[in-house]
């Protein structure tokens, strides 16, 4: 009855995410676009979307961009 029995797993929220999940769908496209991507210095991304009113640090940007976020341990 109780085989295979085992604590869920915590998948903590990758900023970005979250952040996404905020935007209309097209936004949410070039937010990611702008993450994954390597055009943008991760300070600068950060600063850009900080005069747009997105509140997000350097690290989640960086976490996120080199795969070492929830979402890619999902």
């Amino acid at each position: 009855m109780l085989e295979g029995l085992k604590p869920p797993v915590k998948v903590w929220p990758c900023k970005i995410r979250l952040l996404a999940e905020t935007l209309s769908k097209d936004d949410a496209k070039i937010l990611l676009e702008a993450v994954e991507g390597s055009e943008w210095r991760v300070n600068a991304l950060q600063k850009a979307l900080a005069d747009r009113g997105l509140s997000v640090s350097d690290t989640p940007i960086h976490n996120h961009r080199n795969k070492i976020c929830s979402c890619y341990r999902l």
